[in-house]
């Protein structure tokens, strides 16, 4: 119970305010810790003249060593992104640093990107995560084919490339973590259909997190006790 509240407290403390515009960017997110504090990392990086670099992992295992894994990373990303102000620079280094100072067993699933907002464009990373939608007023919410990578700590001489995606003024990344998907429920796991049915009627970053938090605790049925860390964030150009 001690490291659960430990771990926590971690959580808390680095992940920033629920909502925020930086550079032309905006973004809402909201975290609850699950029963068995797994690991979630979520950061807000202005890089300057107009770049923003967002990210979203998930820390394989539970506990304070997974917490100690995502404050780490999660610190490191940071500073790599300020240093290299690329998305596949800072990915790649970060991942060469947990792979040599993590035990073999542990990884972390990211998404990294850096949204431009002279162009509207995302250069993003996709290593290993895989939950993110994007959302297009008019059209069906969508998945984003990438190439993406590897998850982090697992092979540390990966090159990671990043992709790029266009953004109308409307549109808006949606990110979230597995424990949004994979929370139980009386017919199984929620899954990624109940995902996207949650965010159709939405219009607004705020209106994603808050629906999509709200189907999930619904499904599950114990809504003050989640089976795992959940995140989702969504965000757009201002």
């Amino acid at each position: 119970l001690r490291d659960l509240k430990t771990a926590q407290e971690a959580q808390r403390l680095i992940m920033p305010p629920d909502e925020g515009e930086h550079g032309g960017v905006r973004y809402a997110i909201r975290q609850q810790s699950g029963r068995f504090v797994a690991g979630d990392l979520f950061d807000v990086v202005d890089l300057g003249s107009g770049r923003i670099a967002i990210f979203l992992g998930d820390v394989a295992g539970k506990g304070i060593g997974a917490a100690i894994l995502m404050a780490t990373a999660q610190t490191h990303l940071n500073a790599s992104l300020k240093v290299h102000n690329d998305a596949a620079k800072a990915v790649t280094e970060v991942n060469r640093y947990i792979s040599q100072h993590s035990a073999a067993n542990k990884f972390i699933s990211l998404w990294l990107g850096i949204f431009d907002s002279s162009d509207r464009s995302v250069s993003f990373v996709d290593a290993g995560h895989g939950h993110w939608l994007c959302i297009t007023p008019g059209q069906p919410v969508k998945r984003i084919e990438a190439a993406g990578g590897i998850p982090l700590g697992i092979d540390g001489d990966f090159e990671y490339k990043a992709d790029r995606l266009e953004l109308t003024p409307e549109s808006r990344v949606v990110l979230f973590s597995d424990g949004v998907v994979e929370e139980p429920g009386p017919e199984g796991l929620f899954g990624l259909q109940r995902t996207i049915d949650a965010l159709e009627p939405c219009c607004t970053v705020k209106d994603d997190v808050a629906a999509l938090f709200k189907a999930v605790r619904d499904y599950s049925q114990t809504p003050d006790s989640l089976a795992d860390d959940t995140t989702v964030a969504s965000i757009q150009f201002a």
